[in-house]
């Protein structure tokens, strides 16, 4: 099977369409084979009128309660939307388009940097003002054409990568566990990730699921539930500024205090640690 690389992928798009593209994995699922980072850096706006004056703390706050805070802000307060135009402290406008599955955000894709007809540069700094002006304008007609190709860009990458998990998959593995690892995937982030539900899912009794996991996988339901909860969660502890009670609840933690337990019992370090500790060999624009 062919391997498919996403980052080329979206620099292809980036080239065509001349724009910039971030990817924000809202609930830390995106892996590639081996478990490695299939669009390392794509949550940061790289745009280098976005990265001015993000170095500050300040100037990194801002930029996280826009690209961040508002953004689930909108989509989360309308669950039929898709879709919007987003302008920043600098004055920058992005689409923004949200990836959804079963009602559940997956991925938030931006599109930019642009500016709006007719506007002004809100930083004094004359280097500030010279990327500004050299930033496109975004017409009504290019923020529709830049939504449909985001859209098909998100769901696109989802499946690849899909496509490229279950390729990783050791073809000796039987039916059932395949099944098992599938049902995990596929709804670790819920909290009715149970094996309950996973019994319906089978046909079988919970007993008899409980058995089947441990013969196939050699680990107890909840243990392979929680494995994969936190790999998720570390990478968003890395990819983005969201609360810890946040991540919780995107990775299908009851509560934040159990997320922690779990967290500082499987990797020997609180998730405060453990992002302070990555962040640090991170450079930082």
């Amino acid at each position: 099977m062919k391997t498919f690389d996403c980052e080329k992928l979206l620099r292809d798009h980036e080239k065509a369409f001349g724009i910039r593209i971030t990817v924000h994995d809202e609930l830390g699922q995106l892996r590639g084979r081996n478990d490695r980072n299939p669009l390392p850096g794509r949550h940061l706006h790289m745009h280098p009128y976005c990265r001015y004056l993000r170095n500050g703390r300040e100037g990194e706050l801002l930029c996280t309660q826009n690209c961040v805070g508002r953004i689930n802000q909108i989509f989360d307060s309308d669950p039929e939307r898709s879709e919007c135009r987003l302008c920043c402290w600098k004055g920058i406008c992005e689409i923004a388009v949200t990836i959804r599955m079963d009602g559940v955000r997956m991925l938030t894709l931006f599109a930019g940097a642009f500016r709006e007809a007719g506007a002004r540069c809100p930083l004094p700094a004359e280097k500030a003002r010279e990327l500004y002006g050299a930033l496109p304008v975004l017409t009504a007609e290019k923020e529709e054409e830049l939504s449909r190709v985001l859209y098909a860009l998100g769901v696109s990458l989802l499946a690849l990568l899909e496509r490229e998990l279950e390729a990783e998959v050791p073809a000796r593995l039987s039916a059932r566990r395949r099944r098992i690892e599938y049902f995990i995937r596929r709804n670790a982030h819920r909290s009715n990730c149970t094996l309950k539900e996973l019994a319906k899912e089978l046909c079988l009794s919970v007993s008899r699921s409980g058995h089947m996991v441990r013969e196939e996988c050699g680990e107890n339901f909840q243990v392979l539930v929680n494995r994969e909860r936190i790999q998720r969660a570390k990478r968003l502890l890395l990819t983005s500024d969201l609360l810890l009670d946040q991540i919780a609840e995107r990775t299908g933690f009851k509560s934040g205090s159990y997320f922690c337990r779990v967290f500082r019992q499987k990797e020997g370090l609180s998730p405060g640690q453990y992002r302070t500790e990555s962040w640090s060999h991170i450079p930082r624009y």
